[in-house]
């Protein structure tokens, strides 16, 4: 059967595995709000099943993979993952895709304080069409992707990053995963510790359209 609306509130505790969607199922839109337990992955999608729309709300907690799509199988067609107000929120790697397999066909993540080590626009191994990744006033450890880890992403990539602090190196593209149109980074008044390369990282990481990337401000690399 279909699922119109699921909502899942993550208060307290130490939890494996949430998924936002069903297993084998469809589901229109599921909302998971993070905000306050210790989670090792969390799905916006389903299983081995699609979404229409997931929403994504960090608050505050722990948690290890964060997936704006589904797991195995299942087309999403929009990821949401955003922050409200964050307060001791951690998260090592955030996806706005989906994971092994499955199609995202918009990813988006709008993410306003908060710690990360690794945020990728794309899923992994999983194709994602569109990317965007909007980030202010984070620190983060790793490395930040506007597209997937060995995934492609079909169409473009969007990445703005102002007022942060990212350890390491910033790439429009993928890691080990390609573009198939064009990439967009634009990076303001923020500490970049590595290198900022609009492409992607790995030899086979094409971009096959244009890139194009802005540095202003006060910017420092």
């Amino acid at each position: 059967g279909n699922t119109n609306t699921t909502n899942i509130i993550l208060n307290s505790g130490s939890i494996t595995t949430v998924y936002g969607g069903g297993n084998r199922t469809q589901t229109d839109t599921s909302n998971i709000n993070f905000q306050g337990s210790t989670v090792d992955t969390i799905y916006g999608g389903g299983n081995q099943a699609g979404v229409t729309t997931t929403n994504i709300n960090l608050i505050t907690g722990e948690a290890t993979t964060v997936f704006g799509g589904s797991n195995t199988s299942g087309t999403v067609d929009n990821t949401n993952i955003k922050t409200t107000n964050p307060t001791n929120l951690s998260v090592t790697t955030l996806y706005g895709g989906n994971n092994q397999g499955g199609l995202t066909i918009e990813s988006h993540i709008t993410l306003d304080g908060g710690f990360y080590t690794n945020i990728y626009g794309g899923g992994n191994v999983a194709s994602t069409n569109y990317t965007e990744v909007v980030v202010n006033n984070i620190t983060a450890s790793g490395s930040f992707f506007g597209g997937g880890n060995n995934a492609e992403v079909l169409y473009e990539t969007d990445v703005t990053i102002e007022g942060s602090a990212i350890a390491t190196d910033v790439f429009g593209g993928g890691n080990l995963g390609s573009v198939n149109e064009s990439t967009n980074v634009y990076v303001s008044n923020s500490y970049i510790g590595g290198s900022i390369y609009a492409g992607g990282n790995g030899a086979t990481a094409i971009v096959y359209g244009n890139t194009h990337l802005n540095i202003d401000n006060n910017t420092v690399i």
